[in-house]
């Protein structure tokens, strides 16, 4: 018999987990989460398996610090926590760092350097380098192992038979996501759509995407058409977003309608196939394990915008240090600041998600020349800056000055090294987005 009598009650368990979150104004924080490629010294990537993989590092890392907190898989280690920053690795081995959520962009930026400096310790020894970029430029999709993690199996199985690059995300792609947080129930109506309205822009202002499997992309925002062709199910944003009822309520209807693909019971993994996450829940023996569900329901869908509690923005690959922290102080700009938040509401009052497909169209074919919604991306983002420089301390407005010299230059991260790469090469052009040389 199910522990469920209806769908609200199912529903509940999601908008209660959403709701947990709301903070009040006063300590609204930002948290980035930062996936890197690894790279040695001949500008190769460096995979998972082995010693001399990234599997080495992080064993490297575990001996160096015997407090840190480790998450393994039949011996193999696939994350690390510590004092101050966890380390996880993507499926294709991609290094994420999750820095501690701040009030403070400046703050962020401290813990990002404190982060790098400690996987330093290991990757000086072995010449090994980080560099922040949204798509693997050489390696082709097979080349690369997935970590040994049962969930990206799975992961890998069911969304390889849904979309054309699911693999790619999964193994080539890294990016910028960064949380931030909701004060009630109208402040998530507002800032979800608002982010919703506004990801053409971030797609194409943040697009770091050079080359793919050793051959030249011959459009912008790549990240886009990833998302497009992993897994329609679970990618984009809930159709119902600019509805006049949208609420917690119709998202967390978008999650119970998403397949969860698989789920833990009793030790066993059992697989879900194409039912929903609503129908699985019915198979759930107790209230705990209807959490667990609800838990991994909600981590398994991969909006443009998604709900944990924060709101996880998830438009931007991953860009150099500089533009991420710009990225990071122009969210909290744009907002964190209540006269910001309500300018942008009324500029995408109304607005369709037919308008915002559109707008991701255009962005792709033209990049920072197209146009949408009344204007061209390049202005977009301009403006953009301007507004969020009102709201900043002077600190944190000079984190935004790289971004507006890379888009008065009529560039993106992608065009800007691009030119680089056809100038000098890889090889070289590396050290421009090589962590430590851009935080230096």
């Amino acid at each position: 018999m199910s522990l469920f009598q209806s769908h609200e009650e199912k529903r509940r368990l999601i908008t209660n987990r959403i709701r947990a979150g709301y903070k009040d104004r006063i300590r609204w924080m930002l948290g980035p989460e930062i996936e890197h490629l690894v790279i040695d010294a001949e500008g190769h990537r460096v995979m998972y398996p082995g010693d001399d993989g990234v599997e080495g590092v992080m064993e490297r890392l575990s001996a160096l610090h015997p407090d840190w907190t480790v998450t393994a898989t039949d011996g193999h280690i696939i994350g690390l926590e510590g004092p101050t920053n966890a380390i996880t690795l993507e499926p294709g081995a991609q290094l994420e760092f999750s820095l501690p959520p701040a009030t403070q962009v400046t703050t962020l930026l401290a813990a990002y350097r404190h982060a790098v400096d400690e996987v330093y310790e290991v990757l000086d020894a072995r010449g090994l380098r980080l560099v922040t970029l949204g798509l693997d430029p050489q390696n082709p999709v097979d080349a690369i192992p997935l970590i040994p993690k049962t969930r990206y199996a799975l992961m890998d199985q069911h969304m390889g038979a849904r979309g054309a690059l699911s693999r790619t995300m999964m193994r080539q792609s890294c990016a910028f996501q960064l949380s931030i947080d909701v004060g009630s129930d109208a402040d998530f109506i507002t800032k979800y759509r608002v982010l919703v309205a506004l990801s053409p822009i971030l797609y194409t202002l943040f697009d770091s995407a050079v080359d793919f499997e050793g051959k030249q992309l011959l459009h912008h925002n790549f990240r886009q058409d990833v998302w497009t062709h992993t897994d329609p199910a679970r990618s984009g944003f809930p159709s119902t977003v600019f509805d006049d009822d949208f609420s917690v309520e119709k998202y967390a209807d978008w999650v119970l309608g998403v397949p969860p693909i698989f789920y833990e019971s009793g030790g066993d993994v059992v697989r879900t196939g194409d039912r929903t996450l609503a129908d699985v829940l019915d198979d759930a023996r107790s209230p705990e394990e209807a959490e667990a569900l609800v838990r991994h329901g909600m981590s398994i869908v991969f909006p443009d915008v998604r709900a944990k509690g924060v709101l996880e923005i998830r438009a931007m690959d991953s860009v150099k240090p500089t533009y991420g922290m710009g990225a990071a102080a122009l969210i909290k700009g744009l907002f964190y600041n209540r006269d910001n938040l309500e300018r942008l509401s009324a500029l995408f009052t109304p607005m369709t998600t037919q308008w915002v497909e559109r707008g991701k169209c255009s962005g792709r074919d033209h990049g920072l020349q197209g146009y949408y919604h009344s204007d061209y991306f390049v202005n977009w983002g301009l403006g953009l800056l301007r507004m969020a420089r009102e709201a900043l301390s002077s600190d944190e407005a000079a984190l935004l000055d790289p971004l507006e010299a890379l888009w008065n230059n009529l560039d993106t991260p992608a065009t800007e090294l691009g030119r680089l790469v056809d100038r000098v090469g890889w090889q070289e052009a590396w050290n421009s987005i090589e962590v430590r040389h851009v935080l230096s």
